[in-house]
């Protein structure tokens, strides 16, 4: 089983309040951003751990059963999001940033630095998939 974790900071503001939720688009960034930061200090085995930040505060943690996967000692981190946030999010802790695809001469400024700093980058997309062209999917001519 491959040891990565995606990281989606948040849909829509409305869904989001179903779940108790209040946060606007950038503070869920800089909240997860801590979080990530949380969970690089407990994945490094350095205890006890702690960390005081805006969103958390974590005293002499400890993980008793250590994180091991293909890549040591932490999994890759997959960042999903289209904005400025989410690229700088993927940039300091992320393998890799998900994002919708855009024109090409777009996309070159939005995710340039991403991949120029080494984190790679992967487009979601969607197939819509039928069997083939048939004369029942032609539309009628007269």
């Amino acid at each position: 089983m491959p040891d990565l974790i995606n990281v989606v900071c948040g849909h829509t503001p409305h869904e989001l309040r179903y779940y108790g939720d209040f946060l606007d688009h950038d503070e869920r960034y800089r909240r997860t951003g801590e979080f990530l930061t949380v969970c690089r200090g407990l994945w490094s085995g350095a205890f006890p751990y702690s960390f005081i930040g805006e969103y958390y505060k974590i005293e002499n943690a400890r993980i008793h059963t250590p994180f091991f996967g293909r890549r040591g000692r932490r999994p890759e981190v997959f960042v999903g999001g289209n904005s400025a946030e989410a690229a700088d999010l993927a940039i300091r802790h992320g393998s890799c940033l998900w994002r919708f695809p855009a024109a090409p001469f777009d996309l070159e400024g939005q995710i340039g630095p991403v991949l120029h700093l080494g984190v790679e980058v992967g487009f979601l997309t969607s197939i819509i998939a039928r069997p083939h062209a048939t004369k029942r999917w032609l539309p009628q001519l007269h």
